[in-house]
């Protein structure tokens, strides 16, 4: 029935197997109207066993999963199903309710904002719809209320069965995100507050090399003796006094930290006179988290807000370690044959592929170089203007929310009105991405692109040729750009596909440093420059991502096991290093 390298996930023959998922299938005919195709019926197979499943963007893996779901349901104390984000997570629920209910299967839903009464109602179903943050969050809440009040009913049930969709983000991207709850520590005195202002004003004097160098391995900034002597010829306001010499250099130290590494509209937004922190890989907000170690008040003050207090973490753990709590563990996404090798190494789970129900007809055009960010954005407008005339709708891809805004701005001068999709408006994903396959529309997004939600083509777009989409850089993750790529050329629907690139881009930098990266961009150059290069930087940033999430999971592992070994909690009793990490307050 399964690979041999493929645990199955429950002891069941394949006649049974068969049996109960055609049951399944025919709630889905009652209740929905329509039935799943064969490939759905592999998915669906094949998530019964320790494994990853690749099916290709728009395929339909939400329904693809239900027979799975309702027969692990079946078989064990209780599936947790990971989504993408809060919306999906109560759509799901919303539209597969009926048909888990005619299956004799409850099904709940946990999101933000949900009490506490409703979500362990929700965790005691069959079947509970929610996101990684909400899971991860309730249990670390569960850990500290099992210390204090151990007979207290917690939330959620012990761990059996965790499927998780759009796998390569959550178990990849965001593997080593520590998941924290923090307790707020007394405010910071004037002489603190005072520092945090002084070295945001007084920092951008400070030249690298020179003043300052930026440790290879942890990011982490270090003055050099011409720094410090530059300190020392610093005006500082009275209120300062009290603080020792040593506070002073890691204020300048922790100020210039936070300007080389986190960046406005990159990074973080600032919404209602908060910071509000974006995560880099999904493109979407991590609403209610905050920087530790003084970063998030550092960027506070770099942009001239209110300090929040600083805060102390009490219970945390990364999503990779709160994943392999659960027994059974399975998969799907549209993209992971690339980490095929970091999924079998770190979760022992094995990658396979579902073929689409229909061939592809999506064109990949050829890539296309730049010299430089200007001539890469006017050939991007230009490219877009073409596609309009020829009656196609286009989806452009950008890294960043400040480049979706600057790309839309350069748009409207030539006359053309877009959408734009990124974190400032995450409440409209569904809204804005949805009609994006209709006639005229330009979309510009950061890559959430609406992951999960389907692009329907009207008949002129699909006549004309489909949807193009368009990425204007590549990522750090291949995947991520054959994400993209993928929503066009949907189910068998004609679209295209093309790459822009550009001398001056991030990955260049990121691959071979600013001074390489420099010398590349230089004009006489970058004029001969292919896109084999950004390939090969796109294969260095990726391995560096791979060796260091191992590195950091190893890490993990070992304090783990030393914790244990005293007889602490790694979850409740884990010192608090240097490194900033996102806390939950």
């Amino acid at each position: 029935m399964f690979s041999p390298l493929a645990q199955p996930l429950i002891a069941l023959d394949r006649s049974e197997v068969q049996r109960q998922l055609s049951r399944a299938d025919e709630a889905i005919r009652a209740e929905l109207g329509f039935g799943l195709r064969a490939n759905q019926f592999q998915v669906s197979e094949k998530l019964l066993t320790r494994s990853i499943t690749e099916l290709a963007t728009g395929e339909g893996k939400t329904l693809a999963a239900v027979p799975a779901i309702s027969l692990l349901a079946r078989h064990s104390d209780g599936v947790l199903v990971c989504t993408a984000n809060d919306y999906l997570a109560q759509r799901d629920a919303n539209l597969l309710s009926p048909v888990f209910q005619r299956l004799g299967l409850s099904c709940g839903v946990v999101a933000a904002g949900v009490s506490s009464d409703d979500r362990r109602a929700a965790y005691r179903c069959d079947i509970t719809y929610g996101t990684i943050r909400e899971f991860g969050f309730d249990y670390l809440r569960d850990c500290l209320t099992q210390r204090q009040q151990p007979a207290t009913d917690l939330l959620q049930r012990p761990p059996q069965t965790l499927l998780v969709d759009e796998a390569d983000s959550l178990l990849i991207d965001e593997a080593t995100s520590p998941l924290i709850i923090s307790g707020s520590q007394a405010g910071a005195g004037p002489a603190t507050e005072a520092s945090y202002r002084w070295a945001a004003d007084a920092s951008p004097v400070f030249e690298a090399t020179r003043d300052y160098c930026v440790m290879p391995d942890s990011g982490l900034v270090a003055l050099t003796a011409a720094g410090r002597a530059r300190v020392y010829r610093q005006a500082m306001p009275p209120a300062m006094n009290p603080l020792a010499m040593t506070d002073v250099l890691h204020a300048i130290e922790r100020a210039i930290y936070v300007n080389v590494h986190f960046h406005r509209d990159k990074h973080y937004l600032v919404r209602d006179g908060k910071i509000v922190i974006v995560d880099e890989y999904t493109g979407r907000t991590a609403d209610g988290r905050s920087w530790s170690g003084g970063v998030q008040q550092a960027i506070e003050a770099r942009e001239q807000l209110s300090l929040t207090n600083e805060t102390r973490p009490i219970a945390q753990v990364t999503v990779q370690d709160f994943v392999q709590r659960f027994p059974n563990l399975s998969g799907m996404t549209g993209t992971a044959i690339e980490s095929r090798r970091e999924f079998q190494t770190v979760y022992g789970l094995q990658v396979t592929q579902v073929a689409s129900h229909s061939p592809s007809q999506r064109q990949t055009l050829p890539e296309i170089v730049c010299r430089n960010q200007t001539e890469k954005w006017d050939a991007v407008a230009d490219e877009t203007q073409q596609m309009l005339r020829a009656s196609r709708a286009v989806l452009i891809g950008t890294r960043t929310v400040e480049q979706s805004q600057r790309l839309a701005d350069r748009l409207r001068r030539d006359g053309i009105d877009s959408k734009v999709l990124n974190a400032t408006n995450p409440e409209r994903e569904a809204e804005i991405i949805a009609p994006a396959g209709q006639s005229g529309r330009v979309t510009v997004a950061t890559n959430m692109a609406g992951r999960g939600t389907d692009i329907r083509l009207a008949d002129s777009v699909r006549d004309a040729g489909g949807l193009h989409v368009i990425g204007t850089e590549l990522h750090a993750s291949a995947r991520i750009d054959r994400q993209l790529a993928g929503r066009s050329g949907r189910c068998g629907d004609p679209g295209s596909y093309r790459q822009f690139m550009a001398a001056d881009d991030e990955i260049l930098k990121s691959a071979f440093g600013s001074a390489q990266a420099a010398a590349i961009a230089d004009p006489a150059a970058s004029a001969n420059m292919n896109a084999n290069l950004f390939r090969k930087a796109q294969k260095i940033v990726q391995a560096r991502g791979v060796e260091d999430r191992s590195a950091l999971a190893a890490r993990n592992q070992h304090l783990a096991t030393m914790y244990r070994s005293l007889g602490l909690d790694p979850v409740l009793d884990r010192f608090a290093d240097n490194s900033p990490e996102l806390e939950n307050a």
